[in-house]
């Protein structure tokens, strides 16, 4: 299992985080969602990657409960 490198970590405020979105995409889309979300809404996209052989990774959003909530409306709209 993969963990954050402790130089991210100590730059990621948790102590806001109340909330995580999970959305199932492709690389390509990681980024370009990712965009949308911190556009759309304070919260921190970070990518989430599996050792699946079909390569499907997953975007997390994270922050308060309504900025994760616009958020993932914002991606839902645009995907």
């Amino acid at each position: 299992m993969r963990r954050m490198p402790k130089s991210c970590s100590d730059r990621l405020d948790l102590s806001d985080v109340d909330a995580v979105g999970l959305i199932q995409t492709n690389v390509v889309n990681v980024l370009y969602l990712g965009d949308i979300a911190q556009k759309a809404a304070p919260v921190y996209p970070v990518e989430l990657n599996g050792s699946c052989p079909q390569h499907i990774v997953a975007l997390a959003l994270l922050g308060e409960s309504a900025a994760v909530e616009t958020a993932m409306k914002a991606v839902a709209e645009k995907a």
